[in-house]
């Protein structure tokens, strides 16, 4: 059977996910290394991966957005480690039982083609509250490895 996605017309879908991506909206979809997604197993071209959109480029071509993990890899280092922000199922049921980290350590790109690409019907699984949101954002702008100029282009900081 067809998805609803796949019954839209290009038209009808690209404004459907326009009016439907916020920041805050968590998604899972196929993500590859051209998004920063390293797949698990030799074979594969991508992973799926939950990750919570954090902002858009000011040209509005490109999605931000960090990573939602199940677990904080053991072989990071301590100052990395502590970039990952805890959510936890009871507040998120759609994370399958599992309490997850997200990855402020770095502001992952998706182009908004890509995106539409990808999008589909159960892509969507949520949002992020404002109070974790908050934290995320300030933990994102603690990471030495965001520039303040990625902080600036998808809106985490105002211009000038």
């Amino acid at each position: 059977m067809a998805s609803l996605s796949d019954m839209l017309s290009e038209t009808a879908k690209s404004n459907l996910i326009a009016s439907t991506i916020k920041i805050v909206s968590v998604y899972r979809m196929k993500l590859t290394p051209a998004e920063g997604v390293i797949p698990k197993n030799i074979e594969d071209t991508s992973r799926n991966k939950y990750f919570v959109v954090v902002g858009f480029d000011e040209q509005g071509s490109a999605i931000g957005f960090v990573l939602i993990n199940t677990n904080i890899n053991p072989h990071l280092t301590e100052e990395v480690k502590l970039l990952h922000y805890p959510i936890f199922h009871k507040d998120y049921p759609f994370l399958e039982n599992t309490n997850r980290f997200v990855d402020c350590n770095r502001i992952k790109r998706i182009s908004k083609e890509k995106f539409k690409s990808l999008f589909g019907a159960d892509s969507e699984t949520g949002q992020i509250n404002e109070d974790d949101l908050r934290y995320i954002f300030n933990t994102i702008k603690d990471s030495p490895t965001v520039t303040t100029r990625e902080l600036i282009k998808y809106g985490i900081l105002p211009k000038g």
